[in-house]
């Protein structure tokens, strides 16, 4: 049985480069996140079957690349990606995509008639968490903190005040 204090052990004997995860195409950050996200539920003694993603990157998926719906009985290490009840994450990849600005999220999260994309929309209904993953940038914080209240702002003007605490951006720093 692996504990808290073997995991800390063990991911500081794994040096992952930066820059490995910086250039991550859409396709392999997609594939790189699912086995991330299927690692952490083995981790957290969770059953495949509440993680959802798919590797088809053409089509619309309403604004979530993939979901986790952890029973919120179910206790999860604290250094999971997740926690108890449903987390969304969108994927982005490269260096383009700058969540720290105010255009950024406002292209991510809205759709053509400026309202939230569907299931980013389902999921702050639901009480869910929201999670960027960039893996095109290695997040200095006060991007990751700008980023962060960019998407609670966005969310406010759309009626969904109070997300702060449910909203959450990684950069490849926190992947590697």
């Amino acid at each position: 049985m692996t504990n808290f204090n073997d995991r800390i052990f063990v991911n500081n004997l794994i040096d992952v480069p930066i820059a490995s995860v910086t250039a991550l195409t859409p396709e392999r950050a997609v594939l790189v996140m699912r086995a991330i996200l299927r690692s952490e539920c083995h981790y957290a003694k969770l059953s495949p079957t509440v993680l959802t993603i798919s590797n088809r990157l053409t089509i619309a998926d309403g604004g979530i690349d993939a979901e986790i719906n952890v029973p919120p009985e179910h206790t999860i290490p604290p250094d999971c990606m997740f926690q108890p009840g449903l987390t969304g994450f969108q994927i982005k990849s490269g260096t383009t995509f700058k969540p720290w600005t105010r255009s950024a999220i406002r292209t991510e999260l809205l759709n053509g008639e400026g309202k939230l994309c569907s299931e980013v929309e389902r999921l702050v209904q639901r009480g869910g968490r929201y999670a960027l993953i960039c893996t095109g940038h290695d997040l200095t914080p006060e991007q990751r903190n700008d980023s962060r209240q960019e998407i609670a702002i966005l969310l406010a003007e759309q009626g969904f005040e109070g997300q702060e605490d449910l909203v959450e951006v990684f950069g490849a720093s926190q992947l590697a």
